[in-house]
């Protein structure tokens, strides 16, 4: 597919990615709000499945978030869900819903816009200051032993960053 179309490429590896988390997380009620929205093409979705994750500060029952996420595709819709590690405290990252809509999330780089030529189709987030309620908690690292298949199994969907 990439070497047909390598942003509709990239597209179906983060929306079938999030898709996936949302399938395997324990969170239902995450699944049950939003994985209609992915689904049907309402809702652009997309994994940070490289870089170092987001970090936590507890708040009480949420947490404040900073970080960077580099290479993320599937970000030029209005309205998009991003599946994110997050450390919080020293143990290993977690995964994490988080929307568009947040105060504090900001796509700093889009790479691929309508009408401006070639590109890689990915973007850089800058998250400062993000809330994350404990209600948006996707599932620990096991969650990513189940996205790893599926990403193998769209390798050739798999968006490669430019640098």
């Amino acid at each position: 597919m990439r070497e047909n179309d390598a942003t509709a490429a990239e597209v179906l590896w983060a929306q079938r990615l999030a898709i996936e988390a949302l399938v395997r997380s324990p969170n239902v009620g995450l699944r049950e709000l939003w994985l209609p929205d992915l689904l049907s093409g309402l809702r652009a979705g997309t994994v940070a499945l490289n870089g170092p994750p987001l970090k936590g500060h507890d708040k009480g029952r949420g947490w404040l978030l900073t970080g960077r996420l580099k290479d993320v595709a599937n970000l030029a819709w209005e309205g998009f869900s991003l599946v994110a590690p997050i450390r919080l405290g020293d143990g290993p990252p977690g995964w994490a819903l988080l929307r568009s809509e947040e105060d504090g999330l900001s796509v700093e780089s889009l790479l691929a816009t309508a009408g401006q030529g070639p590109s890689n189709g990915l973007s850089t987030l800058s998250i400062q200051g993000v809330f994350f309620r404990e209600d948006e908690w996707l599932g620990g690292p096991e969650l990513q032993m189940h996205l790893t298949p599926v990403a193998r199994a769209l390798s050739g969907a798999q968006p490669h960053s430019s640098t």
